[in-house]
């Protein structure tokens, strides 16, 4: 079996992959891990040349820079030498018996593809689709379309027999498009669910593919091709509307409706908006789109037919109305009085019929009612800040939680020690407000990019200790000083050196205490401890 990876600048959450690589219940003689750097800047190009040095299934194979998974991936798939192909992400990892289980399955069942077992960590994962193991499995009854990246085994000879590979000119659903060609040309898919064999993982720094701003421009041509890819392949029917339908819902109009689009600047807001329009109108096959669920159709048939100011009016309307005056009423009786009646016509044809909004989507009660007007007016006036830098700040940070938390601490760390200065004449709480800072900076050393903003964190925090020695001068303070301060530096030189050639540096997913925090983090502890006792000394001598 082949494991291919992808791998950019990773930093620290490359280890739970490795680790996970050494843990695997397959003889690593029936593996090769495929590691195609394109082109680190980290030193994890380094590192994992040193990590396979002695290992003989895994390799390092380095390449310039392309700016995406794909060319990486095509890299691995033309020098994979596997039965099979597994197509992973850097910042993932494998549960210990994934490629034993995953082997075992696909030499039993014979497919062409196998899509195993996913969990999240802070990740969305499909739930439905795992529910049961099936060994010749079709949308709708099995969801696919719910599993479009390609974290996925494939029998290697179907690749090359139809040439499958990842189109490296795309910059966006690039995965989509080669599993939409996947599903449809394999002679059998199967879906192996009895346990859980691949771990998503979420960043908590805001980098990643994932997470790089895209554009309308070069997000809808990609997809596009994966919905002309779809109607091509399939007839028209309960299948083809299953993938189609998701699309639909996640990558148009559910697009439309989130906070990510919806607040963007008018210009790039009614750029997406006309892509979508033009994808629904155009790519989307009429009785495709009027398969969706109740909850969608309304919504689907306003991003066919009106303009983009219609469209959110509309939209404010459904979710700003109470339910009790949406059940069971024409959709047009409530939406009449934010759009015009021409506009009311083109969506109820598009319907074919005048059917009642979505409860669902409608308040259940005057006081949520209120709540959700009053947060459209606060995101109104996010949206209005200069070149939209505020709201993609507020978005990021909503996506992800544990990145707003990191900020907000990193801030800490930096008016911990402006605080403890002040407070030198408190010396106690001087050093309790330093201890806090000191904890914040190591906690964020785990999992790291780089050493340097550890190194000026504690070397900020040793401002209180300089204050106290600059106001008292004496001999032992300042040679506590000098000596934490020479602690940071070394620490500094030896953070780097790690980074580049151990792995064990890095927080680990398992193990003990030790390896989940990793030397990098564990060094951090220790010289944050040191300067806690330097400033300790200065302050109360």
């Amino acid at each position: 079996m082949s494991i291919v990876v992808p791998v950019f600048d990773p930093g620290p959450w490359i280890r739970p992959l490795l680790d996970s690589f050494d843990a695997q219940t397959l003889p690593h003689e029936d593996m090769e891990v495929l590691l195609v750097d394109d082109g680190s800047t980290d030193g994890t190009e380094r590192l994992l040349d040193r990590w396979t040095a002695d290992r003989a299934w895994a390799r390092v194979i380095h390449q310039p820079p392309s700016g995406w998974p794909s060319r990486p991936r095509n890299t691995g798939l033309s020098q994979a030498r596997g039965e099979y192909v597994y197509l992973v992400d850097h910042d993932d990892w494998l549960a210990p018996d994934a490629l034993q289980q995953l082997r075992d399955f696909a030499r039993g069942t014979g497919p062409d593809v196998v899509v195993g077992r996913m969990a999240g960590m802070g990740r969305k994962v499909p739930k439905v689709l795992f529910r049961s193991t099936v060994t010749d499995a079709h949308s709708p009854a099995q969801p696919l379309q719910d599993s479009m990246t390609t974290h996925a085994l494939f029998r290697r000879e179907f690749l090359d027999e139809i040439g499958l590979r990842f189109d490296e000119e795309l910059r966006r659903l690039e995965d989509h498009l080669f599993m939409a060609h996947a599903y449809t040309e394999a002679r059998q898919v199967a879906v192996y669910g009895d346990s859980t064999v691949y771990i998503h993982a979420e960043r908590d720094d805001g980098e990643g593919a994932g997470y790089r701003r895209y554009r309308a421009n070069e997000y809808y041509p990609a997809l596009r091709r994966c919905i002309d890819t779809m109607v091509e392949a399939l007839p028209a029917g309960p299948e083809r509307d299953a993938y189609l339908t998701r699309w639909i819902r996640i990558e148009l109009v559910g697009r439309l409706q989130s906070d990510a689009v919806r607040w963007l600047p008018r210009d790039e807001r009614d750029a997406f908006f006309a892509n979508v329009q033009q994808v629904l109108a155009e790519h989307v096959p009429a009785d495709a789109a009027a398969s969706l669920s109740p909850a969608w159709r309304w919504p689907g048939a306003l991003a066919r037919t009106v303009s983009a100011d219609e469209f959110y009016r509309a939209e404010d309307a459904m979710t700003t109305a109470l339910r009790a005056q949406v059940a069971d009423r024409p959709g047009s009786a409530v939406l009449r009085d934010v759009l015009s009646q021409a506009a009311l016509e083109r969506a109820i044809t598009a319907l074919g019929e005048d059917e009642p909004l979505p409860a669902g989507r409608a308040a259940s009660d005057t006081r949520q009612a209120s709540r959700r007007r009053l947060r459209l007016r606060a995101m109104g006036l996010v949206s209005r800040f200069p070149g939209g830098g505020l709201h993609r700040v507020m978005v990021t940070w909503g996506r992800t939680p544990r990145l707003l938390a990191r900020r907000v601490a990193a801030v800490g760390t930096v008016i911990a020690p402006v605080v403890a200065a002040v407070l030198v004449g408190l010396p106690v709480w001087s050093l309790i407000v330093t201890a806090a800072g000191l904890a914040l900076t190591t906690w964020l050393a785990l999992r790291s990019l780089r050493g340097w903003p550890t190194a000026a964190r504690q070397a900020l925090a040793l401002l209180p200790g300089v204050v106290a020695v600059v106001a008292a001068p004496a001999g032992g303070t300042v040679a506590a000083t000098v000596v934490a301060g020479t602690a940071i530096v070394a620490a500094l030189f030896i953070d780097a050196r790690w980074r580049r050639t151990d792995v064990r540096a890095h927080a680990s997913r398992t193990g003990g205490p030790f390896a989940r925090l990793g030397w990098i983090a564990l060094t951090a502890a220790g010289v944050s401890a040191l300067v806690l006792a330097a400033d300790a000394w200065a302050l109360l001598a």
